[in-house]
């Protein structure tokens, strides 16, 4: 049952802000509540997707909304505003903010001449000297998810590949079948991380997950492979065992691990189309 707020239950001296976009900018939201915080002198409180509801407690937020939960969609519609208000929902990312399309579309085209993490906190508002605070908690693999990689192998010999991303283009299916080609030869297991099992890399296995329990696998397993995506923020703690690769120069510049989470090192690579 869908637990729907009277409008008096919006405090009037709390802000509520909306994490509408991708799971890495969820994140950031919570990595930057602390200076949030701080500028709005004033309690936040973050709405979630149902799929993210699982990132706030790994920054020990525990008091986040869900939608379609402790909130609905309809409820977020007519107490919106298209600025931080006390008592009012705000938007948190310049997707869902027409008035901000000239300041979004650089990043949204991938000709951006400034890094995503500098042109985020540009939108919230924070200086460029405030740290992103990393998570303090990971989620743990799930039951039935566990039961099935044990079937498999260990899970320091699983190696994961997530070839789907919302904020890149896609990297060809044959790469993807030439990497998992390699990992075999080492004596990995391989398993594919996809919303869509069409998708699944070809000799891989696929495994139905959540993204929390995707976060999970990728932070106990061998090593995980992925296109550019929010996961990978979420995983960047992985460091050398995560890899991650980008379709294009101008997606590596904007979204460049190595520079948003500095001293992980990660290995990064530019695959360009043949």
């Amino acid at each position: 049952m869908i637990f729907i707020p009277q409008e008096q239950m919006l405090d009037r001296n709390t802000y509520y802000f909306e994490c509408c976009a991708g799971l890495g900018d969820t994140m950031l939201t919570c990595g930057y509540m602390y200076a949030l915080e701080l500028k709005y002198q004033a309690p936040i409180r973050l709405i979630v997707k149902p799929t993210h509801a699982f990132v706030p407690p790994m920054y020990d937020i525990t008091d986040a909304w869900v939608i379609g939960k402790d909130i609905s969609a309809s409820f977020l519609e007519k107490h919106s505003d298209p600025v931080p208000k006390k008592g009012m929902i705000y938007a948190a990312h310049p997707c869902k903010h027409p008035e901000l399309w000239e300041f979004f579309k650089p990043v949204y085209d991938y000709t951006s001449t400034i890094r995503f993490l500098t042109w985020f906190k540009q939108f919230l508002g924070i200086e460029e000297y405030c740290r992103l605070r990393y998570p303090l908690h990971y989620p743990e693999l799930r039951k039935p998810v566990a039961d099935r990689c044990a079937q498999l192998a260990p899970l320091n010999r699983i190696a994961v590949l997530s070839p789907e991303a919302v904020s890149v283009p896609p990297l060809p299916s044959y790469f993807w079948k030439e990497l998992a080609d390699r990992l075999y030869q080492k004596g990995l297991t391989v398993v594919s991380n996809v919303i869509n099992p069409e998708n699944t890399v070809s000799g891989t296995h696929y495994v139905e997950m959540a993204s929390s329990d995707a976060v999970a696998l990728c932070m106990k397993c061998h090593s995980a492979y992925s296109v550019r995506s929010g996961l990978c923020d979420l995983i960047s703690e992985k460091g050398p065992g995560l890899h991650v690769f980008y379709p294009r120069h101008n997606t590596f510049f904007l979204y460049e691990m190595n520079a948003m989470f500095p001293g992980a090192d990660i290995d990064e690579q530019i695959i360009l189309p043949e």
